[in-house]
């Protein structure tokens, strides 16, 4: 096992308990204090921290964790098709990638 500096370390904690933060404060009471290109950004840097340091990559880590508690006014439903994400794509590339998956799920 390679030797973590305390700063990476470090660095991974505060990302995840910001990342913890913000996604409750948006998901929970809808009241998100960063835009969703920085909090894309935090997730990013941690499953770069994670990919570099595989002991970082923990079960309840947020990189492993889709939204938060809901709000209490959502109501469950059931789609009759699923519903697929753009897994936060950002370019030209990551749509395609995306176009990609739809159309190897689908055996387009």
């Amino acid at each position: 096992m390679t030797k973590i500096p305390k700063d990476i370390k470090g660095r991974a904690e505060k990302l995840r308990d910001t990342i913890n933060r913000h996604r409750s404060l948006y998901h929970t009471y809808d009241k998100p204090e960063i835009s969703d290109t920085a909090y894309d950004a935090l997730v990013r840097e941690l499953e770069d921290l994670e990919a570099k340091y595989p002991e970082f990559a923990l079960s309840d880590s947020p990189t492993q964790l889709v939204g938060d508690v809901p709000l209490k006014e959502f109501k469950k439903i059931a789609h009759e098709v699923p519903q697929w994400s753009f897994n936060d794509a950002f370019d030209e590339n990551d749509i395609r990638a995306f176009d990609e998956r739809v159309k190897k799920n689908l055996k387009i």
